[in-house]
């Protein structure tokens, strides 16, 4: 069981991770849309469908939601007596309250504040996706081409013989990329620039390699022989 519960965990996290910010909160006694919702493990090779049968039979509990394979349980809503009924069944592993989950507003990064972009007139970090007339070169590891909060527009690569494998395969140009221009428009964070135009240069490969040889090649001049510039 605890296994399957360290299943389950990961494969949350993944999900919260790519949605991007996240906050997640314990039910609260009121105004809380979690309030009174709990889901139930149950022990391994429980059969969930006759439990949660025997359940609405015998306790009225009408599951919502009902887990087979990562884990075995249900999710439901529980007042008081069913929950302690369930917690004094030998086939319940656990109960856990169920939490709420919600994407967070955008938000100012340290950093950003520091250097009191907020204040830039120019910037103007306002909430509105208006973008700021400039292009930015982000010399890295590329940057990936369909981030929804930035606004690329093109690049070249640096380390073998396509210049059009810009893409970032490691993810600190992008990362880069986000705190020079993240778009202002309500969602994860915002950069100095927000929305300004983004030009990769790739000179990292996916494992944070380069050479001096790849960041100062001319684009102008012989392209690298081989495929990864040997």
């Amino acid at each position: 069981m605890h296994l399957h519960r360290v299943v389950v965990l990961a494969a949350a996290a993944s999900l919260l991770l790519s949605v991007g910010f996240v906050e997640a909160r314990q039910s609260t006694p009121t105004g809380d849309r979690a309030a009174g919702r709990y889901l139930v493990l149950l022990r391994d090779g429980a059969d969930v469908d006759g439990l949660t049968a025997r359940y609405a039979r015998r306790l009225g509990v009408r599951a919502t939601h009902a887990y087979r394979h990562a884990v075995r349980g249900f999710a439901a809503r529980l007042d008081a007596h069913q929950l302690s009924a369930l917690r004094a069944d030998p086939a319940v592993a656990l109960i856990q309250a169920d939490r709420v989950v919600e994407l967070e507003a955008q938000t100012l990064p340290t950093g950003i504040d520091r250097v009191e972009a907020d204040l830039s007139p120019t910037a103007k970090i306002d909430g509105l996706d208006e973008r700021v007339d400039a292009d930015i070169a982000i010399i890295d590891t590329g940057i990936q081409a369909d981030h929804p909060d930035l606004n690329v527009a093109g690049g070249h690569n640096c380390i073998n013989a396509n210049p059009a494998d810009w893409g970032d395969g490691y993810g600190h140009g992008t990362h880069v990329a986000g705190i020079a221009a993240a778009k202002d428009n309500l969602v994860g964070v915002v950069g100095v620039a927000p929305g300004a135009r983004l030009w990769a240069v790739r000179v990292f490969d996916s494992t944070g390699f380069s050479l001096l040889s790849w960041i100062v090649w001319d684009r102008l001049g012989d392209r690298p022989e081989g495929p990864d510039g040997f």
